[in-house]
Formats: C-alpha cells, structure tokens, sequence
C-alpha cells in the first residue's frame, strides 16, 4: 500500500508544479503523461490490490445476498474466492511473463524520454501476486474480505 500511496502523491505533486509552471513561465513538465499513465497510474491500481481486498473494499453486487441462505453463502463466497485466487493467479503469470520480456527485449516507452517498460510492468505482476496470496491465505482460514 505505501507504493500506491507514493505514486498518488507523486502524481498530486507533479501535476500540480506542471500546472504551475504552465501558468507561470508556459513550460510544462516534459514527458509527464507519459510517466504519469506507464508507471505511477500502475502503481496505484496494482499495488494497491491486495490492501483494498483485505478491506473488503471492492465491488461488490449484493442485490440477491438477503434471499440466499446462510449456509449456501459461506458457500459461494468461498467458490468466489477461489475463482478470484485463480484469476489473480494468471494475472500474475502473465505479468511475469511480460516483464520478463519487456526486460530481455530492452522495452521502451514511446514518449521522447525512452524509460524501460519492465519496472512498470514488474508492478502489474507484483500487485497480482501480493493479491493471489491475500486471497491464499483468507481461504486457508484467516480473515476474509467478507468479514468486513
């Protein structure tokens, strides 16, 4: 969690001096988007994952969960978890995969500065791992996001 938090303030910090320098002086921030969308915007979705989870602060539909009994609930929320571990999992596969990639192929951004893609990409993987062993351990008996 405290990438994620390090990222929104960055992003609160540098856009306001790239504001300020707009106004003032017509110059902006160069290449501030582009870090701003490749890396600080992934740090704050993805590290931020599992923390939210532990939370139980994703979304959730609970139009129906009043007509199901309690004991099928107990039920389909651990059938969820499970489902969500898997995803989770080949998130985080896949996350591997790309930045192992992104490093051996030397991946660049596209923007004038040229920064490598990997660490950015490193993020995805580390946020969905974090997240498959919150989810890991909530089905293993500790505390689940439905507790909360």
């Amino acid at each position: 969690m405290s990438g994620a938090i390090l990222a929104v303030l960055a992003i609160m910090l540098l856009t306001n001096v790239d504001v300020v320098l707009r106004k003032t002086v017509n110059q902006a921030i160069y290449g501030l988007y582009g870090i701003t969308e490749e890396y600080l915007m992934v740090a704050l979705v993805f590290l931020s994952i599992s923390y939210v989870y532990s939370k139980g602060g994703h979304v959730r539909v609970t139009l129906f969960e009043k007509y199901i009994p309690k004991s099928a609930k107990m039920i389909l929320d651990k059938i969820l978890e499970i489902m969500a571990l898997a995803y989770f999992i080949l998130l985080a596969v896949a996350g591997w995969q790309a930045t192992f990639e992104a490093w051996e192929y030397n991946e660049i951004s596209s923007s004038g500065l040229g920064y490598p893609l990997a660490p950015a990409i490193f993020m995805v993987f580390l946020g969905c791992a974090t997240a498959s062993l919150r989810i890991l351990i909530s089905l293993m008996g500790g505390e689940s996001a439905s507790e909360h």
